[in-house]
């Protein structure tokens, strides 16, 4: 999919709840601040959709699929609103990750921002400014205009303010971590770690997703959010009827043969795979070998869809557990 550019241009800052303590010259603030970073908010009782299982099912056409995938997103600004809600989603969900671990895996191996005053977000999804008297402002755009309509004032001397400063900046961390997957699948430490605990995942849970439980630190953290996203998507999937798909994914073989990572990213339209069938030679694919693979694909094997964690919603992006299956661009018939 096309990816795009990380953190606005500038550089993204890391461990955030520790530099707002340390530089945000809130005076006896400081001591409540430090309080919101650290206690994590009570887990709600979510429960998982079932996986659906077998082979059978109906099978929902990629037309169809695309326009659940694009329902009440389909204006210029719905690719950023879709991630800014999901980002909320996520983020009541795995609210039993405290906040400075939730900070740290999200701007993990990142330069620290270059002036503080940048404020907690990375430009993904806001941009936050901070007064002489301690206030935070999220604007929501990329630029600190104060005319900006939807323009929060924060201020963490109030109890209220600073719970949602708090959960503002949570959401900016799960932001990211969902949009670092747009950046590149595989081109951040983040990304990375979140391909292996899914393949290892896989591993333990032919039909599902049930990553290691014994896992710890960031790995824990990024584990809790992939889980949440399948556990969203499933629900999402369950509630419209869907139990097969039929997508299309571009792809070239290397010196390997064709081979896709634990995550995948698939698509409801042909045009789309057929573009990143040529543009996966510029990442060592063999000329003459571009493909569009298509596969009807099952709900349990369904990461992410734009709505509910990592995919592109103006690319109708599907994310996909690389599971054993053949393609019907070689073998007809459903996957297995």
């Amino acid at each position: 999919m096309r990816r795009r550019g990380d953190c606005g241009g500038r550089q993204c800052p890391r461990s955030i709840g520790a530099e707002l303590v340390r530089h945000a010259e809130l005076g006896d603030d400081t001591g409540l601040l430090a309080q919101a970073f650290n206690d994590p908010f009570t887990p709600p009782n979510i429960t998982a959709a079932p996986a659906t299982g077998g082979t059978s099912g109906s099978l929902t056409s990629p037309e169809a699929m695309a326009a659940m995938i694009t329902a009440g997103y389909d204006d210029d600004d719905g690719d950023r609103r879709a991630v800014v809600d999901t980002a909320a989603t996520l983020e009541a969900a795995i609210r039993s990750i405290p906040t400075a671990a939730l900070i740290d895996a999200a701007w993990a191996d990142t330069p620290l921002a270059a002036a503080l005053a940048d404020g907690p977000g990375d430009g993904t999804s806001g941009f936050w400014t901070r007064t002489a008297w301690g206030e935070w402002t999220r604007h929501p755009g990329g630029s600190a205009e104060p005319d900006d309509p939807g323009t929060v004032v924060f201020h963490p001397g109030d109890t209220k303010d600073l719970r949602a400063l708090s959960r503002q900046v949570r959401r900016d961390a799960v932001h990211r971590l969902v949009q670092l997957w747009a950046v590149d699948p595989t081109g951040h430490p983040q990304t990375r770690a979140m391909q292996r605990i899914a393949a290892d995942a896989m591993a333990r849970d032919p039909r599902g997703f049930t990553p290691d439980p014994a896992l710890t630190g960031r790995d824990k953290v990024y584990a809790e959010l992939l889980a949440a996203q399948y556990d969203h998507t499933q629900r999402w999937l369950a509630d419209r009827g869907i139990e097969w798909v039929t997508l299309h994914r571009g792809e070239s073989a290397t010196g390997r043969g064709y081979r896709r990572h634990p995550m995948a990213s698939w698509t409801t339209e042909e045009w789309v795979a057929d573009w990143h069938a040529t543009g996966s030679l510029s990442s060592g694919g063999t000329p003459g070998s571009e493909r569009v693979a298509t596969a009807d694909i099952p709900a349990r094997d369904i990461m992410s869809v734009p709505t509910t964690g990592m995919g592109t919603m103006t690319e109708y992006e599907v994310v996909v557990l690389s599971r054993v299956r053949p393609d019907r661009a070689a073998v007809s018939g459903r996957a297995a």
